[in-house]
């Protein structure tokens, strides 16, 4: 239960972190991807990074 809640708050903070940072990125570089695009990738960037902080947290334990 705890393992699972921790990783739902790394998802939540890397996908807002990324949301951000992609945010940031449109408002420099007008001619980027739509939004709907963009939040997807921030999402799938957020859910790898939320998997290898995981996998590390769970590899140091063992």
């Amino acid at each position: 239960m705890k393992k699972k809640l921790l990783f739902i708050i790394l998802f939540i903070v890397g996908n807002t972190f990324f949301s951000y940072l992609y945010y940031i990125i449109a408002i420099n570089n007008r001619n980027t991807d739509n939004e709907i695009l963009q939040i997807f990738k921030s999402l799938i960037l957020s859910l790898l990074i939320t998997l290898v902080i995981f996998w590390s947290i769970n590899k140091k334990k063992k």
